[in-house]
């Protein structure tokens, strides 16, 4: 576990298990939520042979450059969004307990509803809420119709089929 002999057996176990569950959040973040899952395109980036990665922007005219630092704007924008949505779904998990076990509609083993779901089980409760929620008649005028006018928006825009990112 660990080749610091000036830890006591108990804080190694507390490090590692710490580190067990930093293990777990990265793996919700990257399979539930998709926080590594991005693809954006740039029509103008000059092609390059899989395996050697090497650009040399500091060839490239000011105009590629400022496209590639737009690009990487884009990646930690969707990094960033990606990890508070996780912190949403585990604040969900914790604050809305009994919500998000009464919406979740899915099949588990055993469900234990005294303790807080997983970001998946929240995830799946919050897809089967919004799915009502839409179909519902309530609310039919503010909320609904600002998300509409937003899906609206973004569809008729040419957009990357993998990602919500506007090809340039």
């Amino acid at each position: 576990m660990t080749n610091d002999w000036s830890l006591s057996p108990s804080e190694a176990i507390r490090i590692y298990n710490a580190r067990f569950g930093i293990e777990l959040s990265f793996k919700a973040y990257v399979h539930i939520i998709g926080g590594f899952g991005y693809h954006f395109w740039m029509k103008t980036m000059t092609k390059i042979r899989r395996g050697t990665g090497v650009q040399y922007l500091h060839k490239a005219s000011d105009e590629y450059r400022e496209k590639v630092r737009e690009k990487m704007h884009a990646y930690h924008i969707f990094i960033n969004l990606a990890a508070i949505t996780q912190g949403l779904l585990n604040y969900l998990a914790i604050a809305k307990t009994e919500q998000v076990w009464s919406n979740f509609g899915g099949w588990m083993r055993t469900i234990r509803k005294d303790i807080a779901p997983s970001e998946t089980v929240t995830s799946q409760a919050l897809k089967k809420a919004y799915l009502e929620y839409s179909r519902s008649k309530k609310d039919p005028l503010s909320f609904k119709k600002f998300l509409s006018e937003k899906m609206e928006a973004a569809m008729n825009q040419e957009y990357c089929p993998h990602c919500a990112y506007q090809n340039s």
